[in-house]
């Protein structure tokens, strides 16, 4: 969410809130970099963050694990991690000077992503959702919603009969439905059958390529707290690759890299490669543009076209999905 303030009102909000003389204010993105007397600090709206004050308890365990590659939270002497001003709430966090935002046309960031993915997720696992806004509860709800996209897109093909070229793209998606429930389902029996606690973590949510940050020794950062969500695990790990590979036609090679340089740090567990199968064949994406089309009454030759343009890119999915990537998936 942008900041919309005036530089002078952002430095008159911190020299008011936090102990700090403001030597320089500039406008990256939708956050204020804040050069001061005692460091360099990220101003940022706080809109979607209101419970702030719990998210700090999962900025705080990485650090206390050692995993420190996460701007820390800086709180204020007035009102706590949260600051009311000019009618909004601010934050302000520590500015990552020494990184720099990963590249969408490289790959050589894949393996210490999923490195640090991995060593994200084993602290956070470690916590416990009551601690956090039931908001960000989000364990099962993706797959509980499977049934009732599938009866969406039943009912679709029955109103568009003799719409050929509707309906191929609604049999598209039936048909991934009907895969991504079958893989959810063989995941919960192997599941019950198992032990699948660390398969729940506190998920980033939001893992674009300007929320990926590298530094010089080639160690990936995370920034951005808006979307975490306790989730399985595997949706940060198929978000991550539907944002990157879905632009490079899905090389299985970098796929295989960046899966495995995540299973060797902490090893995904039988149910889980299914569930993972299951969330890469029904990226959000592809629904999105599917309601965003079906949806309405008048006809948007934009939205057709964008969600052929997601249906198009799916298709170039299959070998990532059919070859080998998966262990031995029964």
């Amino acid at each position: 969410m942008d900041v919309r303030l005036d530089p002078r009102d952002v430095k008159k909000a911190i020299e008011f809130y936090y102990p700090l003389q403001v030597l320089q204010v500039k406008k990256i993105r939708a956050a204020y970099r804040v050069e001061t007397c005692s460091g360099v600090f990220a101003f940022k709206n706080a809109l979607k963050l209101k419970d702030l004050s719990s998210l700090k308890l999962a900025v705080l365990e990485l650090h206390r694990q050692g995993f420190n590659r996460v701007p820390r939270l800086c709180p204020s002497h007035h009102t706590g991690w949260l600051i009311p001003y000019h009618r909004e709430t601010y934050y302000m966090e520590e500015w990552l000077e020494s990184v720099t935002e990963v590249s969408p046309k490289k790959m050589d960031w894949l393996e210490p992503a999923g490195q640090a993915l991995a060593q994200f997720h084993q602290v956070l696992s470690s916590l416990s959702p009551k601690s956090f806004a039931g908001s960000r509860n989000a364990i099962g709800r993706w797959e509980m919603e499977l049934p009732w996209h599938r009866q969406q897109v039943k009912r679709w093909i029955g109103y568009h009969q003799g719409h050929y070229k509707l309906l191929q793209v609604l049999h598209f998606i039936h048909d991934r439905l009907e895969r991504a429930i079958l893989e959810e389902k063989k995941a919960r029996q192997l599941e019950r059958s198992g032990s699948g606690r660390r398969s729940i973590s506190f998920c980033h949510g939001s893992l674009h390529h300007e929320n990926i940050m590298m530094d010089s020794w080639s160690q990936v950062w995370l920034i951005d707290y808006e979307r975490m969500v306790w989730d399985r695990r595997v949706r940060d790990l198929a978000q991550l690759m539907q944002y990157h590979f879905e632009k490079h036609d899905w090389p299985i090679k970098d796929v295989s890299r960046f899966i495995q340089a995540y299973h060797k740090v902490s090893p995904l567990h039988e149910h889980e490669w299914h569930d993972l199968k299951a969330r890469m064949l029904l990226p959000s994406r592809l629904l999105s543009s599917m309601y965003q089309v079906f949806e309405h009454k008048a006809w948007n030759e934009k939205r057709w076209k964008r969600l052929v343009t997601a249906v198009n890119q799916e298709q170039r999915k299959k070998s990532v999905l059919e070859e080998g990537l998966f262990p031995s998936l029964g």
